[in-house]
């Protein structure tokens, strides 16, 4: 929160503009389900038992990736901020 607070005003608009529309387009999308994931524990064990590693996740959303990197169905989605 801090962090949107010290954006400008235009800033903050462009920010809950892209906020907004991304929300809206995986609305627009969900139909029955917005998907069927597995658990975390299954990510873990790629990624540990068998020696996947963890650097990207193949079919995610801002709003449910697990990693840092990942592939969206939306070339223009906004990636996860830097922690």
């Amino acid at each position: 929160l801090q962090r949107i607070q010290a954006l400008s005003r235009k800033e903050q608009i462009l920010l809950k503009d892209s906020i907004y529309s991304c929300l809206a387009r995986y609305e627009a999308l969900k139909g029955a389900g917005y998907q069927c994931a597995v658990p975390g524990v299954a990510f873990d064990a790629a990624a540990t038992e068998c020696g996947l590693g963890t650097t990207i996740e193949c079919f995610a959303s801002p709003f449910n990736c697990r990693y840092r990197h990942y592939c969206s169905a939306f070339p223009n989605d906004p990636k996860r901020p830097s922690k």
